[in-house]
């Protein structure tokens, strides 16, 4: 990726995702966290043309870009909590949700899925015939009172912990959530069935 193209995802993906997603008052992005991402998206992209591609100067499919820049993020942790937040929490014996928490891989999940969906609909607009044609990506429900981005979350803040992250299983689920058709909110039944097989 050239430094003008991450330069464009980090002003309107990243950026506008940080306005988006964040209590603006309490957080605060961490300066040179721009160029660490980057240094780190093109470490990982090398690393896993070198490693895993058939042929390494091949471009990476949109899924594995993604996921790069997923991994990234979340290891970079460019969201930080100010301090006066911290003292006032502690003081006032309050605790941060997990959601809270996980802001960076909050940012690291919807920047994945926005470069994903910028990709599809560059193709579609080259291709006007295209018949693959779906409005963004799609979710599975979830039965466990959490929703499906909470729980990818949870798992990306917990194997962050343990330096755990796999790019190239990222990249499989996000290719799964873009192709994949899952039951409307309110089918709950349908799943629990499933479930009870």
């Amino acid at each position: 990726m050239t430094n003008e193209k991450f330069e464009d995802i980090w002003d309107n993906i990243i950026l506008k995702l940080f306005d988006e997603i964040t209590p603006q008052k309490d957080v605060f992005i961490a300066s040179r966290s721009k160029y660490k991402i980057y240094k780190e998206y093109q470490k990982q992209k090398t690393f896993l043309k070198l490693n895993y591609m058939e042929n390494p100067n091949t471009h990476l499919d949109r899924h594995k870009i993604a996921a790069c820049m997923l991994y990234a993020i979340v290891k970079v942790q460019p969201i930080r909590i100010k301090k006066v937040s911290i003292w006032r929490n502690f003081w006032g014996n309050k605790r941060y949700s997990y959601s809270f928490l996980m802001l960076n891989e909050y940012l690291g999940l919807y920047t994945a899925f926005s470069i994903v969906e910028s990709f599809r609909e560059y193709e579609q607009s080259i291709d006007k015939c295209a018949t693959f044609q779906r409005s963004g990506i799609k979710l599975p429900m979830t039965c466990n009172g959490e929703d499906y981005i909470y729980n990818t979350c949870l798992d990306l803040y917990l194997s962050k912990k343990k330096n755990k992250i796999n790019i190239l299983t990222f990249a499989n689920v996000l290719f799964l959530l873009e192709i994949g058709e899952f039951p409307e909110k309110g089918n709950d039944s349908l799943i629990e069935s499933e479930i009870m097989k």
